[in-house]
Order: structure tokens, then sequence, then C-alpha cells
């Protein structure tokens, strides 16, 4: 072993400043790229193959290690490359460092947070056990789950044909978006509402111990169902209570700032529904609870309209396509 480590926030500061000669490399498993999401530069790699025989003194599904991953990295990197490695939380990313570093390669570094960072010990938060803390996805590194199959190097039994890369390159993103909410709904036993961005939202908006306010809580929410965003939690901690720029209510703020492209839009449409733009023009209405803002704010981002069911988006969960 090396012994190089860095954080996810000093990997990505790294490929930015020498993006031909570092490299990010994802480790993880192809389910966690599709369902988690993964760094929009990473190469993916997995350095170990889940297997279905269950462990009972480990009380768990074990890993096996691929023996041949050092040869696949070798398909894209130099020994001389910077070598930025990373899985979930940084376990399968030191194993992956072993190997590269006996494989010849000499900067290899172990990103030490990995892609999802510390999960949230507090028993009592609505979020608890969710990935809040440091990692890729909350140290406002770009990341995506979109498929990069030419990015992809994959063992045998997960490689693609010429067939699917050609349909994976060809697939729009609304296809490729109901296609990935349809997977998880029907993987999981997860209906189309408990994939809801208004329920995400609601689910945390001032609950103990977290108390997110009404930007972080959409912000919450969209990460959630969609996840592409570089925006944290904690750079919208200072929009709550009408703190928002022109004193926007907090939520239709971020939501601006999540779907720019679509800001004036939203606007006009959150004002039709709350009446107004402005926090405490809608708190001396009386009309609409902190919680109502919320919700549209939610639900219009999402493109989600309970009152009109022929209403679509290209982010919505659409489970009645099929492949």
């Amino acid at each position: 072993m090396l012994g190089l480590y860095v954080t996810a926030r000093e990997a990505y500061e790294k490929w930015q400043a020498a993006p031909d000669q570092v490299k990010i490399i994802d480790v993880r498993t192809p389910e966690e790229y599709l369902f988690v999401g993964h760094p929009t530069m990473a190469w993916k790699i997995p350095v170990a193959v889940q297997l279905y025989q269950w462990d009972a003194e480990k009380k768990q599904y074990p890993m096996k290690p691929l023996m041949d991953f050092a040869t696949r990295v070798s398909e894209f990197a130099k020994p001389d490359d910077t070598l930025m490695v990373m899985c979930r939380s940084g376990g399968r990313s030191a194993i992956a460092a072993n190997f590269l570093a006996k494989a010849g390669f000499k900067t290899v570094y172990n990103i030490i947070d990995g892609m999802e960072g510390d999960a949230n010990a507090d028993s009592d938060s609505v979020a608890k056990a969710q990935p809040l803390k440091d990692g890729w996805k909350n140290s406002g590194c770009p990341w995506t789950k979109t498929l990069t199959p030419e990015r992809m190097v994959l063992p045998k039994p997960y490689s693609f044909s010429d067939e699917q890369e050609s349909a994976a390159k060809a697939e729009t993103g609304l296809e490729r978006s109901r296609r990935l909410c349809s997977l998880c709904c029907l993987l999981f036993n997860r209906s189309t509402e408990e994939l809801n961005m208004k329920e995400h939202a609601l689910k945390v908006f001032r609950q103990p111990p977290d108390r997110l306010n009404c930007a972080q809580s959409v912000l919450y929410a969209w990460r959630e169902v969609f996840g592409d965003t570089a925006i944290t939690i904690a750079e919208l901690k200072p929009f709550g209570a009408g703190r928002a720029p022109e004193g926007l209510c907090g939520a239709v703020h971020a939501a601006c700032q999540l779907a720019p492209n679509r800001a004036e839009e939203l606007k006009a449409a959150f004002a039709a529904r709350v009446g107004s733009l402005y926090c405490k023009e809608i708190r001396a209405a009386k009309k609409h609870p902190c919680a109502d803002c919320v919700a549209e704010a939610a639900e219009l981002l999402e493109g989600k309209d309970d009152t009109d069911d022929s209403r679509t988006s290209t982010t919505s969960c659409d489970t009645t396509e099929t492949d």
C-alpha cells in the first residue's frame, strides 16, 4: 500500500487541475452506479462482485475480489498516471489501491470518504442512517446516475454487448429516466408515490434533529429522487425564514437554483398557486403555511400536479413504459 489518501473534494480538485493525468476510478458495482450515482468523469471498474451465498458466520452476502482488476485499469491508465480510487466509503477502494500498487502503478490515492460519505448516526433523525456528511455526493462534486458504457471496464458477467451499448447511447433522457424509475420500483417493490418529491421534502421539513429549512427540504427531495446536483444541503442553510435573495420564499428559490432554465416558469406557477413569491407576503396572507410552500415547490420542480394527471415531465417517474 502506498499510503496516499485524499478526501473526495481534494480528489476532484486534483482532477480539475490535470484532467488528462489524473484518473478518478469508481470501484463499486454496476448496481451502485445505476441506483446511487457515480462521478461524472469517473472510470467505472468494479474491484469485487457481489455473491449471493449467505455467510451465516458474518451474517452477510460477501463480495468476491476480481483478480483481473489491475489488468482492466491498465487498459486506459499508464503507470505514471495519478489514480484516485473510490468506493462507497473507503473500504473496497483500499483493496483496489493495493492491487494497483502491486501492479506497478506509482501514484494511487484512496478517497477516504468515498461516494456517499458518513451516515447520519442520530437514531431520532428523520434522515437516520442516510449519508449526509462528506463523500463525493455531499461535497459539491459533480455526479450523475446516467450510465456511460464507454467509461465502464467491466468483468465478463457484466460486459455490454455491442447492441446494448448502441441502445444505451441512443436512449433519450426521458426514456432513461422512465426506465430507471421503473427498475427502482420493480426491484424494491416501491410505488411511484414513494418516489414523490413532495413526500420526501415534507418528511424532513423542520423535523428534528436536522430541522431542514424550506430550501434545504426541496434540495433534499431532489437529491433523493434525481441526485444530479452539485448544490449541498449546507449551502442552502441561510435561505430559510424569508432570508432567500430578494425575500423570495426559500422553497421556490431552491427550485430555481436546481432548474435555472425553468426559473421563470417555476416562479409563475408557484405565484399562481400560493399567491406570491415572497415569504413576507405569503405569511401575511395567512393562507399557506410554510409546509404548503415546500410541497408546492417540490411538486412544480418534479413536474407533477395532483390536479392534472395528464401533466408529464422529463424527470417524472413513469412505470407504464417498458423496454
